[in-house]
């Protein structure tokens, strides 16, 4: 399945298997909804795909006998490599997922919530007081409330992702 491109209508959204971690820790990072959670066995995984009608994305070789001989009827994609960065231009690739720089850092890496941007006030309590004096803007999660601030890593992430994309001829600007 992880050879031809697959038309999901509106925005795709996924479900990553256990052994998918850093994948979804870099789909969150570029604003992309998939849920992990590796705590789940891979048929509570798929179960929750099929639930939430998200696509299922696996690095497991007999997931497709599986499916068929426990009749699971779900979009999945069998992904081609182990590497996180290859696994994402190869989502991005089947399903015309763009880089949109303004979605970077709008999902939470630990649970796939939505951040939103909180006044400083909001967060007195919840940053280590040496950051709260440096720092102007914050934002948190509104599921797990897990709180983000700008810092380096926004731009070692956009770095690494054009690095890896030029590398791999993937079209990233």
């Amino acid at each position: 399945m992880s050879s031809v491109a697959i038309d999901v209508p509106g925005e795709a959204r996924f479900v990553a298997d256990a052994c998918c971690g850093g994948l979804a820790n870099k789909m969150r990072v570029m604003g992309f909804d998939v849920e992990w959670n590796p705590h789940l066995s891979q048929g509570e995984a798929v179960r929750q795909a099929q639930h939430d009608e998200r696509v299922f994305l696996t690095t497991d070789t007999k997931f497709p006998a599986a499916s068929k001989k426990f009749f699971f009827d779900i979009d999945y994609v069998l992904l081609g490599s182990n590497n996180p960065f290859e696994q994402l231009f190869e989502v991005m690739e089947l399903f015309h997922l763009q880089y949109e720089e303004r979605r970077v850092f709008t999902r939470c890496t630990k649970c796939n919530g939505v951040i939103h941007t909180v006044t400083k006030e909001e967060v007195v309590d919840q940053v280590h007081p040496e950051l709260y004096k440096v720092k102007d803007h914050f934002f948190r999660c509104d599921r797990c409330r897990k709180v983000y601030w700008e810092g380096r890593v926004h731009g070692l992430f956009i770095g690494q992702l054009k690095a890896k994309a030029a590398e791999s001829e993937f079209p990233i600007q």
